[in-house]
């Protein structure tokens, strides 16, 4: 059996991927979005069990918070789900990766799956621009 430790880095880049910044205290992880610390910190403690929780905790927040932006707008289930799977894949850089498989048609990582990429694509040819943009 093949263990990854997960180190202070692999930790820090998962965090940048996931829109959080990480602090390491004395033996105690510190998580939070970027901008909120404080109230929306969350932690756990410096080892393997601790960080694997942190990344965890991170993707969970994020994609929650990701889908209350949804909630707002005014799109169908299909789509929203559709969004959720896109964000989850690609992170941070979700729009940009998104405006870029709208023009060149790429769906990297989606491949045959028409839940997402026909959804992406029929959304594209409504009011997709206008939507996307009023995601902040």
């Amino acid at each position: 059996m093949i263990t990854y430790t997960i180190t202070k880095s692999d930790l820090q880049a998962r965090a940048k991927n996931f829109g959080y910044c990480v602090r390491i205290l004395d033996h105690e992880i510190e998580a939070y979005p970027r901008g909120m610390r404080g109230d929306a910190s969350y932690f756990a403690t410096d080892d393997q069990d601790g960080r694997i929780e942190v990344i965890n905790f991170m993707r969970a927040d994020r994609d929650a918070r990701f889908l209350a932006k949804l909630e707002r707008l005014p799109i169908s289930d299909e789509t929203k789900e559709a969004l959720v799977k896109w964000h989850a894949y690609h992170g941070t850089e979700w729009r940009e990766a998104l405006y870029s498989a709208w023009f060149n048609g790429a769906y990297n990582g989606f491949g045959n799956d028409w839940n997402v990429t026909g959804t992406l694509q029929r959304f594209r040819n409504t009011n997709g621009h206008e939507v996307v943009s009023r995601i902040r």
